[in-house]
């Protein structure tokens, strides 16, 4: 398994309930790359992979909307930890 991880510059300041949920504060991210600057690694990493996440929703609304922003056609499969926990806890 590779991992890779990096923090973005969202390049307005991080609300103080979020700093708190995260624990990623204004400082932290003040020299970090902006998503453009790392859109093209992010695509290529992506590209014709399942996105799982917990919420997928939530971060594949983020990711949609700034690849939408710098012309990236971001589509991949999802896939939703939360529905999938749901749907294992319903009874058949």
């Amino acid at each position: 398994m590779r991992e890779w991880s990096t923090l973005v510059n969202p390049q307005t300041s991080i609300p103080t309930f979020i700093q708190t949920l995260t624990g990623i504060a204004n400082a932290m991210v003040a020299e970090a790359p902006t998503f453009a600057e790392l859109a093209d690694e992010v695509f290529d990493r992506l590209e014709g992979r399942v996105f799982i996440a917990h919420n997928a929703r939530f971060d594949y609304g983020f990711l949609k909307n700034e690849f939408r922003r710098i012309g990236y056609d971001f589509r991949p499969k999802v896939l939703c930890t939360v529905k999938l926990s749901i749907s294992k806890l319903s009874p058949q």
